[in-house]
């Protein structure tokens, strides 16, 4: 009864793992990434429109978590009293992350973006 329960995650274990490069082939589109090749991507955060208010007598006061598998890799200011903030590069805006280019094809949650409020 164990090797059959063994084989069977063996079985599952090489289905997950062709469905992971079926969908990294589909997203790439033909790409071939090399082993440890790097990526190193500019991001510009612009804005946000009709964010709720979310302070009972004030404004949204809003700012932004960039997130990669649950790790936060950068965080926006806050824009004070702004339910359309525009960020601007003072106030965090602009930012350069480098990832593993296969790592990030391959990640199951992605890049996040979160608008928090912050109080």
């Amino acid at each position: 009864a164990m090797e059959k329960f063994c084989a069977t995650i063996e079985t599952n274990k090489k289905l997950m793992d062709s469905r992971s490069k079926t969908h990294l082939d589909m997203a790439l589109g033909g790409i071939k990434l090399k082993k440890d090749e790097q990526l190193t991507l500019l991001f510009d955060i612009c804005s946000s429109l009709n964010l709720p208010r979310s302070d009972v007598v004030g404004h949204a006061d809003p700012y932004v978590i960039v997130r990669f598998e649950g790790k936060k890799i950068h965080k926006t200011g806050v824009t004070l009293n702004e339910e359309n903030p525009i960020w601007t590069l003072r106030k965090g805006a602009l930012f350069i992350w480098k990832v593993d280019a296969l790592e990030l094809f391959q990640s199951e949650e992605g890049l996040v973006l979160e608008v928090k409020d912050f109080d």
